[in-house]
């Protein structure tokens, strides 16, 4: 009796665990009569850049691909041309243990595709793209998302499948609801962080989740500030909190990547938190994903290796009155480099930002010199937008544009870039907050203080 028993057990635990641990195959084909497309992948959804579940290159117009996963998912289909030019997408429910077809055919006009579904899964994505719209709409969270919840709720209601499809459509749809309540001060915000941490600790649905990642940065940001989780600003921490082992490593990667990229490290090195980070990669692919990232630290620590050793690099450009300015001619004083460009979106919204808070900077004994990276045979245009924007300062212009020493010097990848430099000409940072952060006053006052207390010792 005791041995039937124990095998009964070890029956019901070895469901549970094919149900609910062991990743199993999804299988996806995709077949189109456009011409144009070659290629197809799966990706999680989002605008920020996001790692590749599975993609494969057609053949006659045919592709399959498959990948393993514990839980159903919702996914973006993208097909892309030989340039790799997105050309057609959609969205795709799957499911661990079973497969799908997708078939892409050219409607009326041509660039509006008629989508249908063949396999296990075909009701389920034949739901999913009545739905798309309003699903779409909840992850933009541009609307009332409790109406558009019951919408889906309503539209579901009735309706039978052989898998958990509409569980998880709903389960999804309700972590964004209660994402746009985070952002209540009131009683419903704290019941909203409170439930979303559990989400994030147990919750095996948020790679369906547009851009999931910055999500769950927020709630563990939120849950600092509030004080309901006293550590979650450590990254260690954070993952030790998330039980899901792909949430982990995935949200990790997202973080570390974030961290490198940014550049904000060049007074202190991220690599002990790299090194730290590197056990809760298991998989080879999460494991070659953070050599990666690291390759990358690694490289961009060694182009600023100069800027830490010796002093600014100097250079000598055009202002917008013909005057040569000279970099060296400003030690003695803090300097504040703004490094942008006409056509730049983000230049130009800190302008009105940096422009108010000029005066401050001044009595501070920051003197700020404005280098365009446009080219010179646009000078006018510059000096009409400088004009324009009634920019302050000492506004210059580099001798070759984008192709000037000057950006390889400083390292330049993005703009605008600000760098700050002390008055013995040393870099104090060649990747600063914007003027538009609530640190970055903050952080200059820090910087003239430790460099005075230097001075008087």
């Amino acid at each position: 009796m005791r041995r039937i028993f124990n095998i009964l057990v070890l029956i019901c635990l070895g469901t549970l665990c094919s149900s609910t641990l062991w990743a199993q195959e999804m299988r996806v084909r995709v077949v189109t009569d456009y011409r144009d497309v070659c290629k197809f992948s799966l990706t999680p959804l989002g605008n920020i850049p996001m790692y590749i579940h599975a993609s494969a290159l057609l053949e006659n117009g045919k592709g399959d691909v498959s990948f393993e996963s514990p839980v159903p998912m919702v996914v973006e289909l993208k097909c892309q041309n030989s340039d790799g030019r997105p050309m057609r997408r959609t969205l795709l429910y799957l499911e661990p243990g079973k497969d799908l077809t997708v078939y892409i055919r050219q409607g009326q006009p041509v660039y509006r595709p008629v989508i249908t579904y063949e396999g296990m899964l075909a009701a389920e994505n034949k739901t999913l793209d009545d739905l798309s719209l309003l699903f779409n709409m909840i992850n933009t969270q541009n609307s009332d998302l409790v109406q558009k919840e019951e919408q889906i709720r309503e539209q579901l209601s009735g309706m039978t499948f052989d898998s958990q499809f509409a569980e998880h459509i709903l389960h999804v749809v309700h972590i964004q609801v209660l994402s746009q309540q985070l952002q209540s001060s009131s009683k419903m915000g704290r019941k909203a962080l409170t439930a979303l941490l559990q989400e994030v600790k147990k919750g095996d649905c948020w790679q369906s989740i547009f851009e999931w990642p910055e999500l769950i940065a927020r709630i563990f940001a939120k849950s600092r500030e509030t004080g309901l989780l006293k550590e979650a600003d450590d990254l260690s921490w954070q993952l030790d909190y998330i039980r899901n082992a792909v949430i982990k490593q995935r949200y990790g990667l997202f973080q570390l990547n974030y961290l490198v990229n940014s550049r904000g490290w060049f007074e202190k090195s991220p690599e002990a938190i790299l090194k730290k980070l590197k056990p809760y990669m298991t998989t080879p692919s999460t494991i070659a994903e953070w050599e990666n990232i690291y390759d990358n630290y690694q490289r961009i620590a060694d182009s600023w290796q100069h800027l830490h050793v010796a002093t600014a690099p100097d250079f000598t450009f055009e202002s917008t009155d013909g005057r040569m300015i000279t970099l060296s001619d400003y030690r003695g004083k803090f300097v504040l480099l703004d490094v942008w460009n006409i056509y730049c979106g983000p230049c130009k919204k800190q302008v009105p930002i940096l422009r108010d808070i000029e005066p401050q900077l001044k009595e501070m004994g920051v003197e700020v010199i404005g280098v365009s990276c446009d080219p010179q045979d646009i000078k006018d245009k510059w000096k009409k937008s400088v004009k324009d924007q009634n920019m302050k300062g000492i506004q210059t212009i580099m001798d070759n544009g984008r192709q000037s020493a000057f950006m390889k010097d400083y390292c330049i990848v993005g703009f605008p870039t600000f760098i700050l430099i002390n008055p013995d000409g040393m870099v104090v940072n060649p990747n600063m907050y914007y003027p538009q952060s609530s640190h970055f006053i903050p952080y200059v006052k820090e910087k003239i203080q430790e460099y005075q207390t230097k001075k008087k010792l």
